[in-house]
């Protein structure tokens, strides 16, 4: 394990962030190669109605991304970013292994139930590395049957992630661990904690004033008051009960820049709200977008067909497409315009967005 006071070769760097990409390469294969096909094999295979297949997908994907909330709070509370990737990629892996052994060899009347075991074993998985393996690199600076058809499909997956897990070992005592900081989510409930327990307080009655920085804090810096969501404050009020104790309890006290970081937080999640709508978009094209290729005609040639979940790539070849247009002329010309060196506020460029789709 790497030290921070000893700096380690540039080539052994490298490595370790060629490993790390690896691994991230190859949760996002099996992840987009399973919600990708996952509407076919629910009404080819187990033969549901296409809603009833469209709110299974929709139910496991939100699931999915609700359950990385719980894991990047285990994360950063007790396991850290190492030991919780670590965890949730034997988890992931085994959870591909029981999809590939309930679609090659369960019989078909059990299939259905194990099937869904296996998905949602998956999205636990899912939980502990999805939050914690981009921020973990900062860290580093014959023809066959259909049957054996729909096996090797979930084979390679299978594959896929047993290679991910095993990347990842292999940068074992190379990679730099950072143990558990603190999760954002108790900050958060003890700010709330404290401000409901001196809701009838005033601070020009008090006599103790405010507490406006904590030295102990991991940031030097010192937020600003502003007036919103005022409310909060009272968690920074220091009563009778502070005054005379020892020791500060969070739960009762928190510091101005600690009450400042949760009203940013409830800021992002206004933010958050507006983006649904792009989130209700984006889950068509997993189930509906996907499904309605079965229909198309998609031979190119005598000899190949374009697979239907493969159609979701015209998506990203089209942002591809318009990333560099829109840095290279559509930035350049707002910036003469607007004569403002970031050419658009980003709420602005929020809004663009929006009118994209």
């Amino acid at each position: 394990m790497a030290t921070s006071g000893h700096k380690e070769p540039s080539t052994s760097r490298k490595l370790l962030n060629l490993l790390r990409s690896f691994v991230e390469v190859a949760e996002r294969f099996v992840y987009l190669g399973m919600s990708g096909n996952l509407v076919t094999y629910l009404t080819n295979e187990l033969h549901e109605p296409i809603p009833m297949a469209t709110k299974n997908v929709n139910t496991w994907v939100g699931v999915s991304y609700l359950l990385t909330v719980i894991g990047a709070f285990i994360a950063d509370a007790y396991l850290g970013r190492f030991k919780t990737i670590l965890v949730s990629s034997i988890i992931y892996c085994f959870a591909t292994v029981v999809l590939n052994i309930t679609v090659s060899v369960i019989p078909l009347h059990y299939q259905k139930a194990m099937f869904f075991v296996a998905l949602y074993i998956l999205s636990i998985g899912l939980a502990g590395h999805r939050p914690c393996a981009q921020t973990f690199a900062v860290d580093q600076f014959c023809e066959d049957s259909p049957e054996e058809k729909k096996a090797k499909r979930f084979g390679i997956l299978t594959g896929a992630m047993v290679v991910d897990l095993a990347l990842f070992l292999f940068g074992y005592k190379k990679f730099r661990r950072q143990g558990p900081l603190g999760s954002p989510f108790t900050t958060v409930a003890q700010v709330f904690m404290a401000a409901t327990r001196k809701r009838h307080l005033d601070e020009t009655l008090t006599g103790f004033g405010v507490y406006r920085d904590d030295k102990s804090h991991e940031t030097n810096r010192t937020l600003a008051h502003t007036s919103q969501f005022r409310c909060l404050d009272k968690a920074m009020i220091i009563d009778d009960h502070d005054a005379s104790s020892t020791t500060r309890n969070p739960w009762r006290l928190r510091s101005q820049t600690q009450v400042e970081q949760v009203k940013l937080i409830l800021h992002l999640i206004l933010v958050w709200t507006c983006c649904l709508m792009f989130g209700l978009v984006q889950s068509f094209v997993q189930t509906f977008f996907t499904k309605q290729g079965s229909t198309m005609v998609r031979s190119i040639g005598s000899n190949f067909k374009l697979p239907q979940a493969s159609l979701q790539i015209f998506i990203f070849l089209t942002v591809i497409v318009v990333i560099p247009i829109y840095d290279h002329v559509f930035v350049p010309t707002a910036r003469k315009i607007t004569g403002i060196p970031l050419a658009l506020p980003s709420y602005n460029e929020s809004a663009l967005a929006y009118f994209y789709p």
